[in-house]
């Protein structure tokens, strides 16, 4: 239960650190991020709607679930589950999916024991394609519906159960640990030797972790901070923001593209305006360059989701976040956090 959570957590981030170390994370932005990077997953702002989101095989991952969409065929989805014996798997699929409880944990079974290939394809196999033959090219598809909309109540009310849904918010609290590490690295190569992350940051990397995973973080920071260092950066700054608007368009799907045609003229207005630190624009650097190595039908949308991030508003996925007070208060709280030693 979230009750148990906020406890262990309250262990965890709120006990004193060691002298001269930096804050450990404040359990509130583990709960605002988990906020703010859900809604591009799940949408809405009802925490069982987020819980129990089930997304189709679009993208080609056989399903994505749950509070971050954790897809099948990465394998996420079945990392979560992991420590759970198989025997409670099955007595929460009997007791929750009476139609269709017997296929779905025999599915988990098989992720579980590594065989993701077999998974996705069952997982398929509840799936048909909207609009085409359904082939997974370039990683996307175009749409799918659910043979049995049953399938989806039973799924949705398998996520609730106490158990996955703990499993789903140990989820959370670990990718915000690898996060918070990546954001207290980054601090340090900006603005020195124990500075400390700001919400921001945090949630790029939150984010990214989320989304793209991290295994680029550490060569990119270095070549940001590299180029940081030269007379070229120190003329061009401001251009980072926009110039990864030239990518090929005919590539990525409209809707990105829109998204991205406006957050490049209202980011840039932010720059005008001086609302946007060289820090930040380095940090838009960075993702500029985390987005250039994603499969070209997602570029831009790594760009856009991760703008947002830095720069607090903008548009991802066709609708528009506004974060900017959310990160003043996890900011304000961040300073009295450390001010108190904890």
């Amino acid at each position: 239960m979230l009750t148990r959570f906020v406890f262990f957590l309250a262990l965890l981030v709120l006990g004193p650190s060691l002298a001269g170390a930096q804050p450990k994370l404040p359990q509130p932005w583990i709960e605002a991020i988990s906020e703010i990077s859900g809604s591009f997953e799940s949408g809405g702002t009802d925490k069982n709607e987020k819980f129990s989101a089930v997304t189709g095989d679009f993208d080609c991952q056989g399903l994505s679930l749950g509070y971050l969409n954790w897809p099948l065929g990465t394998g996420s989805f079945f990392e979560l589950l992991q420590d759970i014996e198989a025997s409670e798997i099955e007595a929460i699929s009997a007791e929750l999916m009476p139609t269709h409880g017997d296929e779905w944990a025999k599915m988990i079974s098989l992720g579980k024991d590594g065989k993701i290939t077999e998974a996705v394809s069952q997982a398929r196999g509840w799936q048909t394609p909207k609009y085409s033959a359904g082939a997974c090219n370039d990683h996307k598809r175009n749409g799918v519906r659910f043979a049995d909309k049953v399938l989806v109540k039973e799924i949705k009310a398998f996520l609730l159960h106490d158990t996955i849904r703990d499993a789903q918010i140990a989820g959370l609290q670990a990718i915000a640990g690898q996060a918070y590490e990546k954001a207290l690295k980054w601090a340090e190569l900006q603005r020195g030797e124990g500075a400390a992350p700001q919400f921001n940051e945090f949630a790029v990397f939150f984010d990214l972790r989320t989304q793209n995973g991290l295994k680029y973080a550490d060569s990119l920071m270095a070549l940001v901070t590299e180029t940081n260092e030269s007379y070229r950066w120190k003329r061009t700054y401001n251009r980072a923001a926009t110039s990864w608007i030239q990518v090929e368009w005919d590539q990525v799907h409209p809707k990105h593209v829109e998204d991205g045609k406006q957050n490049a003229e209202h980011w840039r207005k932010a720059f005008d305006r001086g609302e946007v630190s060289t820090s930040d624009n380095q940090l838009l650097l960075l993702i500029a360059m985390r987005g250039m190595l994603a499969k070209q039908p997602y570029t831009t949308d790594t760009m856009n989701r991760k703008g947002v991030m830095v720069i607090g508003f903008g548009w991802a996925h066709t609708h528009f976040f506004d974060h900017r007070k959310t990160y003043k208060k996890m900011d304000a709280l961040f300073r009295a956090h450390a001010m108190n030693g904890s």
